[in-house]
């Protein structure tokens, strides 16, 4: 069953395109606000071929193993934070280095925990379109 899950993930996170929650934000800096829109009737064409296969009670099995999957996970972010904590006041009182390689460092550090944001938020997207599908 978890590998299942794990193969939905890792094929969910290499689709270009995901149904589910459109976010908009405005053009205007100055407008702080996001629009969403939910789309509770659509299953993404990659989910339909699978999802049609599970009846209710296999179904609910398969949310709940997610949900309680992505909690486990969840906490991953606040070790990569705290990581990157200490090795950004590494690199800063290091004297070896001068300050154009810190800053590349440290740079590159912050691009490499967006990218695990991304994917979390690829991984939750899965997870929304997981539950509009089986539910």
């Amino acid at each position: 069953m978890i590998k299942y899950i794990i193969s939905c993930i890792i094929l969910a996170l290499n689709l270009n395109s995901i149904n589910g929650i459109i976010i908009t934000t405005p053009l205007n800096r100055n407008i702080n606000t996001i629009k969403m829109s939910y789309d509770y009737d659509v299953c993404p064409d990659y989910l339909t071929k699978f999802t049609n296969l599970f009846d209710t009670k296999q179904s609910e099995m398969i949310v709940k193993g997610t949900t309680s999957f992505l909690t486990k996970v969840d906490g991953i972010g606040g070790y990569i934070l705290h990581t990157n904590d200490v090795i950004i006041n590494f690199l800063l009182n290091n004297e070896v280095l001068n300050n154009d390689i810190k800053k590349g460092l440290i740079l590159q550090l912050i691009s490499l925990s967006q990218a695990g944001d991304a994917t979390g938020h690829k991984i939750l997207q899965f997870y929304y379109d997981l539950v509009s599908c089986l539910l």
